[in-house]
């Protein structure tokens, strides 16, 4: 599944060094500093992400209307569902890529050292768009495979992926690695202090999950609502503490790829295989036949009379 792993530049990459104190108290007051001192870039940063989602689904929108009038002025099923399959997969590219966009921002705003710009943050992490999409692609499709050993595992195979994967983002940004780069090396970080990574994490996320129990018995609105504002500051906190972590954890050194696991993802994909070509057999033998179904079904509802019609010169 995967050839080369060397980094980019790994010897300008800048590493900083923090004392080996792995006190909790410790890691909690770091993580509250860097979200003080980081406070207004972060909201900034929230904003202008949200902004770009609701523009992308105004943009959504007018796409699906002018589909429906393609539809509605030529009563032509195919020719709608073909432009509507062409918009679909417009849609969720665009969207994955103003995911990948504003994660990358967000994570970067955090992490940053040098207080620049959220503007310039978001400029610079669009030439970074298209390598992370394609390392998520291989890191999906790495997991995907895996799916047979988590099913006989009882899930317990990605539970230990999900802690292993932690500092998958964290680790591309510091060093660039390619393909499943970012997956190896933050396997390995957390496996240095693997129990202890496991415990805070505990620690956290059930702190977390207390406060959404406490928060869902709210009844007043006015508390509620500054309730749900301290929710999402905690989220943000927790990432911030998820950090300072990794920089407990994190060092120079090349990813080790690991044959028996990419082996067994092998056999996943082998068997996926064969069902989706299965599936795709299924699909061309009875899709000509649904299509029929689909025409005869809608040729007897009576469409809207067409307002342009009146309008037309016989």
């Amino acid at each position: 599944m995967e050839q080369s792993l060397e980094f980019q530049n790994l010897e300008q990459q800048p590493v900083q060094v923090v004392s080996d104190n792995w006190s909790l108290e410790l890691l909690l007051n770091r993580a509250y500093n860097r979200l003080i001192s980081r406070f207004s870039h972060i909201m900034v940063a929230v904003v202008l992400s949200i902004l770009i989602y609701l523009g992308a689904t105004v943009a959504t929108v007018f796409a699906c209307v002018a589909v429906f009038f393609v539809y509605v002025l030529t009563q032509q099923i195919l020719l709608a569902s073909f432009l509507g399959a062409i918009v679909a997969i417009v849609l969720v590219l665009g969207f994955f890529y103003i995911q990948v966009w504003t994660q990358l921002t967000f994570v970067q705003v955090v992490i940053q050292d040098e207080q620049k710009s959220v503007g310039e943050v978001f400029k610079s992490m669009r030439s970074l768009v298209v390598e992370y999409s394609i390392v998520l692609c291989w890191q999906g499709v790495f997991l995907a495979g895996l799916f047979w050993t988590g099913f006989f595992s009882f899930w317990i195979v990605y539970i230990f992926w999900m802690i292993w994967s932690l500092f998958t983002t964290f680790v591309y940004l510091d060093f660039r690695p390619k393909r499943l780069g970012s997956l190896w090396l933050s396997k390995q970080f957390v496996e240095k202090r693997f129990w202890r990574v496991v415990l805070y994490q505990f620690f956290v996320f059930g702190a977390y999950l207390l406060y959404i129990g406490v928060l869902s018995t709210l009844q007043n609105s006015s508390i509620s609502l500054i309730g749900t504002i301290f929710y999402y500051l905690l989220g943000i906190f927790i990432f911030c503490f998820q950090y300072e972590l990794y920089l407990l954890l994190r060092s120079k050194e090349e990813p080790i790829r690991s044959p028996v696991w990419i082996g067994l993802s092998s056999i996943g994909w082998v068997f996926l295989s064969i069902l989706l070509i299965g599936g795709s057999i299924m699909v061309v033998t009875y899709f000509p036949e649904f299509v029929q179904q689909l025409q005869e079904t809608s040729s007897q509802f009576s469409l809207p009379k067409n307002p342009l019609d009146d309008l037309m010169i016989k």
